[in-house]
């Protein structure tokens, strides 16, 4: 039984994301969600506090879920609140309420899944 299926919605790629069937719905929306923003660092040249720095809209040195939130949908993910919230607090690492770089950078370079 393959495990992985190739996925090409964002990036030439070709990156493997475990195969839909192995998660639950909500680690599938987390999964593609975490693999989309690696995909678009990894095409763009940026780095993650460009991307941090551009998701920070008051400029206060953390993300809140609501600029987080915004952030997504600007990338054009249709996931409700709750799929996004559940994202946020797997991102969350010291479950402070807001990401710090250090977080979104360590969110992102955890396997997604």
């Amino acid at each position: 039984m393959n495990l992985w299926v190739r996925q090409r919605p964002l990036a030439p790629s070709h990156a493997l994301l475990p195969h839909p069937s192995l998660l639950t719905p909500r680690a599938a929306v987390k999964a593609y969600i975490i693999w989309s923003l690696k995909e678009a660092l990894a095409r763009s040249a940026s780095r993650v506090i460009d991307l941090f720095l551009q998701w920070d809209d008051d400029a206060s040195g953390s993300i809140s879920k609501s600029e987080f939130r915004h952030a997504m949908r600007s990338f054009g993910f249709g996931a409700t609140d709750m799929e996004l919230d559940y994202v946020f607090r797997d991102f969350d690492i010291d479950k402070g309420g807001n990401l710090s770089c250090v977080e979104v950078n360590e969110g992102l370079r955890r396997r997604a899944g």
